[in-house]
């Protein structure tokens, strides 16, 4: 039997200070409750949801040293800065090292426009 396994993705803009920069993981987990059932996790794991917050105001100032700070200040600069596009580009080729295509340079602009709107408008 072939299953899926569902996973959602959901981020907090602006995070409160209480929360900060986080990443959490909720996902369904086993209990037997009368004897066992032999299985295996990914035979009854299959949702998954995970949780971003995001709060530039409180990232380090440099986060060479630090993995997890350098890619929290990296989702920053994706979804919190007000830069356009091309600038985010430049930073995740030199910063993180991350060569962006046509394709997936036309979904960030695509993506910064609609982030753009949503703070214009308050949708």
């Amino acid at each position: 039997m072939k299953t899926s396994i569902a996973r959602n993705i959901a981020a907090a803009i602006d995070a409160p200070a209480g929360i900060g920069n986080a990443i959490s993981e909720h996902s369904t987990g086993k209990k037997d409750i009368i004897a066992a059932i032999p299985d295996r996790r990914d035979a009854y794991d299959k949702i998954s949801v995970l949780l971003i917050a995001l709060n530039k105001d409180m990232l380090m100032e440099t986060a060479d040293d630090n993995e997890l700070e350098k890619f929290l200040r990296m989702l920053n600069t994706l979804f919190l800065s007000k830069l356009e596009a091309a600038e985010k580009i430049g930073i995740l080729g030199e910063e993180y090292g991350i060569a962006i295509d046509q394709a997936l340079g036309k979904e960030l602009d695509e993506m910064c426009n609609l982030s753009r709107k949503v703070r214009e408008e308050g949708i």
